[in-house]
C-alpha cells in the first residue's frame, strides 16, 4: 500500500512482509504488534495488518474500527477503502460496504477494476443481482483484456459474471461464455491460479446440470476437481447430481486417509506421503472410499487407504457425497509412526 511518507521505506516493506508471514503462520498477536509499529511509522499498510490480525482473532468490531481510523488518517489510499468495504460486506453490513467502495472510487486514479469487482461482489452477496451486473459492466473491455487487470482479478471477474448469469437463469449463456473465452482464461491462468479456474469450471458444470447435459456436467465437474478437489461448489454439485440415489440409510463418516503424492509437497524435492481428513456420507465404508477417490487424483488411488474412520451420524438424511475435506498433511516417515 501507499505510505504516508517515504522515510524508512525498506524497513516498512520488511515489516509488512513479516506481518503477513505472522498471519500465514496463525500468529495474529505478533502480526498486530507489527501493524501497530507500522502505523507509528506512518505507513498505511499497518492498518491492513492490524485489521487482518483482529479478523483472525474474531475481533470483527476492532477490525472495522482500525480500518475506519485508516481511511480517516490516509483518505487517499483506495486499498483501505476497498478493504473496509469488504469487511463491512463480510460482516453483514452491506449499505456501509457500498459507501466504502464509493469512497474509494471517488479518489484520483484508484484501481477501478478492483473496486468495481469488489463492489459488485458485495451487491451479489446481498441479492442485488441487477445492480451487481450494472456495477461489473463498468469495467471496460479494454482494461479487462489489457495488462491493467492482473490475471487473478481477471479470473475473479469472469467467475462473478458467470454467477450473475446463473442468478438470472441464463445457464446457456454461462456455457457459451466459457466456450468463447476458455483459451483466454487458460492463458491468463497459466497454471498459477488453479482454485480460480476450478471455481469457473464448477460454475459451468452447474449450468450444464441445469440444462440436463449430464455428461458435460460430469466432465466439467471433473475439470474443477482436478484443479481444486476442495472446491465447495464442486462438492455440492457432486451431491446434487446424485441426490436421486437413495440415501435414507446412508451414514455420515469422519475419515482420515493416507497415501503417497506423486509430486513433492510444500516445495520439497522428495515424493512424500500424506494424511487428509474427510467428512463423507455413504452407505458403508467401501462406498465412502469410492466417493473420496472421485475427488483424489487417479494416479494416487492405489496408494490411498483409510487410516481412521468413525461414524458421526447413523441417519443424517443427507445426499451422498463430500461435506468437508481438509488439506494434505505431508510426512516423510512411515505413516504408522505419525498416528495421533
Amino acid at each position: 500500500m501507499n505510505s504516508i511518507n517515504d522515510e524508512n521505506m525498506d524497513e516498512s516493506n520488511r515489516l509488512m512482509s513479516e506481518g503477513f508471514k505472522c498471519l500465514e503462520d496463525s500468529d495474529p498477536k505478533a502480526a498486530l504488534k507489527i501493524g501497530e509499529k507500522l502505523e507509528s511509522m506512518q505507513f498505511s499498510g499497518g492498518f491492513e495488518i492490524q485489521a487482518r490480525a483482529y479478523e483472525d482473532m474474531n475481533e470483527k468490531k476492532k477490525a472495522i474500527k482500525v480500518l475506519q481510523r485508516g481511511v480517516l488518517t490516509v483518505p487517499n489510499v483506495w486499498q483501505l477503502w476497498q478493504l473496509l468495504g469488504n469487511y463491512y460486506s463480510n460482516f453483514g453490513q452491506p449499505e456501509k460496504a457500498y459507501s466504502a467502495f464509493e469512497g474509494g472510487l471517488s479518489l484520483d486514479n484508484p484501481d477501478y477494476s478492483s473496486l468495481y469487482y469488489n463492489f459488485a461482489l458485495a451487491l451479489e452477496r446481498n441479492g442485488e443481482f441487477k445492480k451487481a451486473r450494472d456495477t461489473l459492466s463498468k469495467i471496460s473491455d479494454s482494461s479487462l483484456y489489457s495488462d491493467e487487470v492482473g490475471a487473478e482479478l481477471y479470473l475473479l471477474i469472469f467467475k462473478l459474471k458467470l454467477s450473475l448469469l446463473r442468478e438470472n437463469n441464463e445457464p446457456e449463456a454461462v456455457i457459451c461464455k466459457l466456450t468463447e473465452h476458455e483459451t483466454v482464461l487458460l492463458d491468463k491462468n497459466g497454471g498459477d491460479y488453479p482454485e480460480r479456474m476450478a471455481s469457473i469450471y464448477a460454475e459451468v458444470a452447474h449450468s450444464y446440470y441445469v440444462v440436463g447435459e449430464m455428461n458435460n456436467a460430469e466432465t466439467r465437474l471433473k475439470d474443477s476437481i482436478f484443479l481444486d478437489n476442495r472446491n465447495a461448489q464442486a462438492q455440492w454439485l457432486y451431491r446434487e447430481m446424485r441426490k436421486g440415489q437413495a440415501y435414507q440409510d446412508a451414514i455420515s463418516y469422519e475419515v482420515r486417509i493416507h497415501g503417497v503424492l506423486n509430486e513433492p509437497c510444500d516445495g520439497g524435492v522428495n515424493l512424500v506421503g500424506f494424511f487428509k481428513n474427510y467428512n463423507v456420507v455413504a452407505d458403508n465404508q467401501e462406498e465412502a472410499m469410492e466417493i473420496i477417490k472421485y475427488f483424489e487424483p487417479k494416479d494416487i488411488h492405489s496408494s490411498i487407504a483409510i487410516d481412521e474412520i468413525k461414524v458421526i451420524d447413523k441417519n443424517p438424511n443427507q445426499p451422498k457425497g463430500i461435506y468437508f475435506s481438509g488439506e494434505y498433511s505431508c510426512y516423510d516417515e512411515d505413516p504408522n509412526d505419525n498416528k495421533g
